[in-house]
C-alpha cells in the first residue's frame, strides 16, 4: 500500500525588513536587540496590561534594556509613553505620536529603524528600534521602542558597532 508523502515544505522566504541604515547594522548585535524588543512587546503584561502593569513588566524585565542606553519605551496606541526604562515619571503621558517611527508605525505595524533624529526623550538625537505592540487579534497596541545614543560620549554596543564598521 502507498504511503502518501509529505506536504512539501513551505519555501517562501519572509521578507527581511528594509533597515534605514543599511550596511551599517551587525546583523548579529541586531538580532539580539531585536530579541529583547521582541520578547518585550509579546509579554501578556505588556500587550493586554494597563499602563501600571505594563511600567512593571518592563521594569521586571532589566535584561531586555540593558543594550539600549538611550532607554526603552513603551507607548500606548495613541503614542502616549506609559512606561519607560529606565524609570522616569516625567515622561508618563507624554505625546510622542509625532515621533517618525510612531508615525510609520500606525501605517505598517512592522519594525522600523529610524536615521539619527532628534526623538530623544529631551529631543536628544538617538537611533530607535522600534516594533509593533499587537494585541490578540493582530491590532495595534501599542509601540515598543530601544533607543540609542550617538555621540562619542556614550558607549553603546550599537555606537561601538559603527566604530568597528569605520562608519
Amino acid at each position: 500500500m502507498p504511503v502518501a508523502a509529505a506536504p512539501a515544505a513551505s519555501t517562501r522566504v519572509p521578507a527581511r525588513p528594509r533597515l534605514s541604515l543599511e550596511g551599517a547594522i551587525d546583523l548579529g548585535l541586531c538580532g539580539v536587540l531585536l530579541a529583547g524588543l521582541s520578547l518585550l512587546a509579546r509579554l501578556p503584561d505588556i500587550y493586554q496590561g494597563t499602563p501600571a502593569q505594563q511600567r512593571q513588566a518592563l521594569l521586571d524585565s532589566g535584561n531586555q534594556a540593558i543594550f539600549f542606553d538611550g532607554g526603552v519605551y513603551i507607548l500606548n496606541g495613541l503614542g502616549s509613553v506609559v512606561a519607560s526604562q529606565p524609570d522616569d515619571s516625567r515622561l508618563l503621558n507624554r505625546d510622542w505620536s509625532d515621533r517618525s517611527f510612531f508615525r510609520s508605525m500606525v501605517r505598517s505595524q512592522t519594525m522600523i529603524i529610524t536615521d539619527v533624529e532628534p526623538i530623544g526623550p529631551n529631543g536628544e538625537d538617538m537611533i530607535a528600534i522600534a516594533l509593533p505592540v499587537l494585541g490578540t487579534r493582530e491590532e495595534l497596541r501599542g509601540v515598543v521602542v530601544g533607543m540609542f545614543h550617538l555621540d562619542a560620549k556614550s558607549i553603546s554596543p550599537f555606537y561601538g558597532t559603527l566604530i568597528k564598521l569605520r562608519i
